[in-house]
């Protein structure tokens, strides 16, 4: 009983650990995992599977806002803030993922009835999945309800495939 007993304990902590720390085997899943994001509104999911490009983007934004707020009057500095529903420690602390999740969660009303990206992973199908040079990176090509196609990029990175949208930041 007691071997049960251990084996039922072990196979829950680690099936729990696997579910908080989930990864795509290929570049379907990291497709589906990040559509699941949106739809569900699970900023950190999305976050956890964009690419390391990406997510660059949004640490060098952050390094950009923080310089640009260095040189803003008091006045504009406490704007900033109020519109960013963050105090000047908090400001200060700032990296890319938060301030990704952080604009993402505060905008979610606002995104959740008006948002392509959405209304594109909502409706979208997948047309094609094709590998790319050593395998290592993939072209996603999926369709809208209008008939629109477009080509998203996944990479395969140490901890599974991720997402690269670093194209779709112009920041």
């Amino acid at each position: 009983m007691k071997k049960c007993v251990v084996f039922v304990l072990f196979f829950v902590v680690c099936a729990g650990i696997a579910g908080c720390s989930r990864s795509a085997r290929n570049p379907r899943q990291a497709f589906d995992m990040i559509k699941e994001a949106v739809l569900e509104n699970d900023w950190n999911l999305y976050w956890r599977m964009l690419s390391a490009d990406s997510r660059k983007k949004f640490d060098e934004q952050v390094v950009f806002m923080k310089e640009q707020f260095k040189v803003l009057n008091e006045d504009a500095r406490q704007r900033v803030l109020n519109s960013m529903n963050l105090s000047s420690g908090e400001f200060d602390s700032l990296d890319g993922r938060h301030f990704f999740i952080t604009y993402m969660r505060s905008n979610q009303e606002r995104l959740a009835g008006k948002s392509y990206t959405r209304d594109l992973f909502t409706t979208c199908t997948v047309l094609d999945i094709d590998l790319t040079g050593d395998g290592s990176t993939a072209v996603i090509i999926i369709e809208d309800q209008d008939g629109h196609k477009e080509k998203l990029n996944a990479v395969r990175e140490p901890d599974g495939w991720k997402m690269d949208f670093s194209r779709f930041y112009s920041f």
